[in-house]
């Protein structure tokens, strides 16, 4: 599931890209994605005004007080394609568990990522070019607000204080462990309702930096290691939007790139290798609320 840094990316290439662009209407090749009336988006007329993040949802402003809010759940994109230049094509699997004939076996080739495709669910048509939504597994969605009532939308209100920002101070992060002291720190990390955004990668590569377990209890952690993890929660994302987001199975970024924060993982997927610390520990796999966490079982204690 792209995760904080993968939205934050696109957030900001939109921002780049599209601000001051006109949408012309649009295309619903699947109505499963479309949350309210789908005539309201064939129709939509708009001007993009600006482009925000809240958690994992990205929020397109548009003129005439509407916005268009985005999930790409699982295994959704949101690819842009110019008038003037193709989207690249990138090889990318997807791990995914099926009982669709064509995705069976746990893997699949989705090959070139060329738009539209047959995972395309909707199609923005502007004035200089085009919006894809494609989305494998069909969890994503697209919803038009009203922009003065996004922030009573049950998806924003109930999420968690935003990382990255000055209210993701070190002593809100203490507050939030000291409600949930018997909560797993790796499942507390989790919670979109404590803290929006981080999900399994990154709560697993900050454990890590702050040599933490992900079972143990949160309300068990001492002062010292909840600075630590607060400093290494910080520092994994930002080197995860630095890299472009993590590209573990179908993400990639407006422009159809794939992201290369995966490049520098140190036990996300890495089970049964040396912990890169050398401290002679091995990477561990387990099962945490049906995520898997990885650790190292010498230097996280």
């Amino acid at each position: 599931m792209p995760e904080l840094p993968e939205v934050e990316t696109i957030r900001r290439d939109a921002q780049k890209t599209l601000i001051g662009l006109k949408i012309l209407g649009a295309q619903i090749l699947d109505h499963k994605p479309v949350l309210g009336q789908d005539k309201e988006i064939e129709n939509l007329k708009a001007v993009i005004k600006a482009v925000r993040r809240r958690g994992k949802i990205l929020i397109i402003d548009l003129d005439q007080n509407r916005s268009l809010i985005i999930h790409l759940k699982m295994t959704g994109q949101f690819v842009f394609q110019s008038q003037k230049s193709k989207v690249k094509g990138q090889n990318l699997k997807a791990k995914v568990k099926s009982k669709i004939p064509e995705l069976a076996g746990g893997h699949f080739e989705i090959g070139s990522l060329e738009v539209p495709n047959k995972f395309t669910r909707l199609i923005f048509n502007l004035n200089h070019g085009k919006l894809y939504f494609n989305d494998l597994r069909k969890f994503g969605w697209v919803r038009l607000v009203a922009t003065n009532k996004i922030e009573n939308l049950k998806e924003i209100k109930n999420l968690g204080v935003e990382p990255l920002t000055p209210q993701f101070s070190l002593k809100v992060f203490k507050e939030i462990i000291k409600r949930r002291p018997k909560k797993p720190v790796k499942m507390l990390l989790l919670d979109q309702a404590l803290i929006s955004g981080i999900g399994n990668i990154y709560s697993s590569e900050a454990l890590f930096w702050a040599k933490i377990n992900p079972i143990r209890l949160a309300g068990s952690l001492n002062q010292k290691e909840i600075k630590a993890l607060h400093k290494a929660i910080n520092k994994v994302l930002k080197e995860g939007i630095a890299t472009g987001g993590s590209s573990e199975n179908t993400y990639v970024d407006l422009f159809g790139e794939k992201g290369a924060y995966l490049k520098k993982e140190v036990v996300y997927r890495r089970e049964g290798n040396r912990c890169p610390r050398h401290c002679g520990g091995i990477v561990k796999r387990i099962k945490q609320g049906g995520r898997s966490s990885f650790f190292c079982s010498q230097c996280q204690k």
